[in-house]
Order: structure tokens, then sequence, then C-alpha cells
């Protein structure tokens, strides 16, 4: 068999283990995604937060500091509270990540998760 071939064997075999390691891979989003007490709306708005975690858990550069993740905390919020309220609890989130966010946490009292990250539960909210 000729090297170039065996190369190209060798890739595609790579290439296909690869996707097939990223097809199973489970996140926190997906276990939500696939429970059947999910409406469609629900299941629209959750779609894309399970595909941003397959990017995001797999980054070093990509981080929150926050626990749970945003995106867990977004998957968790639409989950539990529904798409459209879910959605603004989100956003609320979202907003709130950013470089004041330990100065603010503090002055509220918050709580820190073992690894330092800013413990903010979707049940603080009704």
């Amino acid at each position: 068999m000729p090297y170039a071939l065996k190369l190209r064997v060798m890739k595609s075999l790579i290439n296909i283990f690869l996707l097939s390691v990223s097809l199973f891979a489970q996140y926190p989003a997906d276990s939500l995604f696939k429970d059947s007490n999910n409406n469609v709306m629900q299941k629209m708005f959750l779609y894309p937060i399970t595909k941003w975690q397959r990017l995001s858990y797999n980054s070093d550069i990509i981080g929150c500091q926050y626990y749970p993740s945003c995106s867990h905390y977004g998957a968790k919020a639409i989950h539990s509270k529904g798409a459209i309220f879910g959605s603004i609890v989100t956003y609320d989130r979202i907003i709130r990540c950013n470089e004041a966010a330990k100065f603010n946490h503090d002055n509220m009292g918050g709580f820190y998760y073992s690894d330092g990250r800013l413990v903010d539960p979707v049940d603080y909210y009704p």
C-alpha cells in the first residue's frame, strides 16, 4: 500500500474517531435538552446552549467566573422557569458576568465555590 494512501486512511480514521467522541460527549445542557418535559420553545432556546458548551468547555481561553457557568445557568433557568422568563434571568446573569462581578458579589455577601468561582445558583430567583 503506498504511503500517501496509508496517510489518507489514517487521517480519515482519526477524523471519524474525533467526530464520534464529540457526538457522544456529555455536557450539562445536553441532559436538560433531552428531557421529555421540555416543550418545543424550551428546546429551541436550549439548543444553542448545548452547541456553545461543546466549544467553551473544551477551551482554556473561554471560562466563566461563576458557578454554575453562565451557559449551564442559562440551561437550568430555561429548563426550570420556561423559555421566556428563563431567558430573561439568563441575560441578567450574562450582563453581571464582567470584571466588576467579584466586587459586586463581595458587597452582596456572596459565596465562593471550592475552585474560587462565584456561586450564583438559579434558585436565587423566585
